[in-house]
């Protein structure tokens, strides 16, 4: 380790012990094989396990002091991903860190891995990276009331495992573009089994005229602070163009690895009320992307078609993820979860003031396995290709 980065640590080890969770830093560290086989027995005898832990969190920062050239580097992302705030920043003054986890949510954690099964592996600590853009106010159109309550969201994933900034606030559409290719390009993402990208904003459907064909195509797009209104691909972040970003040669994640996204916009201009069935409103929605490869989707609402928001809780896709991924990720893969999403979304219906429904949209491009997220497992470092 360089001498400068074992010097911050020693100036600081009193801080950077105190509110320290032992068990998930060494977990970190330990699947990066950090320590050697001595270390991690003396962590595991009950006389170390019997000090307090601010003490045995102190000998890990003592430990790691004498660790190789890139040892610094991953203790900083481990106290990143592990959710601790203050002690990143006393050792990356000036760096935005994650917040501490919340103790207060209850996410019902994994016993084993699923067995005699096809499923992508995610057993990475942290199991992915995830960023998060939420776009409140805009220079035209209605602000977003209760989209603030979407970033709940974060915690839980967390909780789960995933590692990830605070949610990016209010941004234009070239600020949202350069946030994903940063992002996207990262070197961490080759570490790690999974991405989850989620964007909370307005959003419509584009229409363009296909020469080739003589037709009127309609591709997905979402706002960004400045909204522009006109009709030119160019002043819109389009969907696909998102999905396509990470299945380039440019994005990190190892090929055959999931890439979520969690799109809350608007798909079109029709609200959908109880008792009528209108449908989407088109079929030159373009569905086919045969170079999309492990590739889940999950959208607030059928193509055409408004995405409903409370502006007391948020809107409903983020409300039917806080309520289902805590209760059942630990059994259930995504796509189960997915149809008890939409049950949700029949709760709120019936509650709705206004009779608005709603009805999940969940999209699989190019996948050929389950995807589980096991939160609170993790595997060795040999786990990873």
């Amino acid at each position: 380790m360089d001498e400068n980065h074992r010097q911050m640590i020693k100036d600081n080890i009193d801080k950077l012990s105190e509110e320290c969770n032992f068990s998930n830093i060494l977990e970190f560290l330990k699947y990066r094989n950090i320590f050697t086989k001595r270390e991690l027995l003396n962590y595991a005898s009950p006389n170390f396990q019997q000090k307090p832990e601010e003490e045995r969190c102190r000998q890990i920062f003592t430990d790691i002091q004498t660790r190789g050239p890139t040892a610094f580097k991953v203790l900083l992302e481990c106290l990143q991903a592990t959710g601790h705030a203050k002690q990143h920043l006393l050792l990356k003054p000036g760096r935005v860190a994650v917040l501490p986890q919340n103790d207060s949510i209850a996410i019902k954690k994994s016993k084993s891995f699923p067995r005699n099964q096809d499923v992508y592996k995610m057993k990475s600590y942290p199991k992915g990276l995830f960023i998060f853009i939420n776009n409140i106010k805009f220079e035209r159109a209605v602000e977003r009331d209760g989209a603030e309550k979407d970033e709940e969201f974060i915690d839980i994933l967390r909780e789960m495992g995933f590692s990830g900034d605070n949610a990016h606030n209010n941004k234009t559409v070239q600020e949202m573009w350069d946030l994903l290719l940063r992002f996207s390009s990262q070197e961490t993402l080759a570490k790690v089994d999974s991405c989850i990208v989620l964007i909370s904003s307005h959003g419509d459907i584009l229409e363009t005229r296909s020469r080739d064909r003589n037709i009127t195509e309609r591709e997905l797009y979402i706002d960004g602070v400045d909204d522009i209104t006109s009709q030119n691909a160019g002043n819109h972040l389009l969907c696909k163009d998102i999905i396509a970003l990470f299945n380039s040669d440019q994005c990190k994640l190892r090929k055959g690895c999931p890439k979520i996204f969690i799109l809350q916009a608007c798909r079109g201009p029709r609200s959908v009320h109880r008792g009528k069935a209108d449908g989407p409103i088109s079929k030159h929605l373009k569905q086919t992307h045969p170079n999309w490869r492990d590739t889940f989707l999950l959208a607030p609402s059928m193509e055409g078609f408004k995405a409903n928001r409370d502006p007391e809780r948020g809107s409903w896709l983020f409300m039917a993820l806080k309520e289902v991924f805590p209760e059942h990720a630990y059994n259930k893969d995504l796509e189960t979860m997915k149809n008890l999403m939409n049950k949700c979304f029949d709760e709120y219906a019936r509650k709705s003031s206004d009779e608005l429904q709603q009805t999940l949209s969940y999209y699989e491009y190019g996948v050929s396995k389950k995807l589980y997220f096991s939160p609170g497992l993790h595997g060795s470092r040999d786990d990873v290709d």
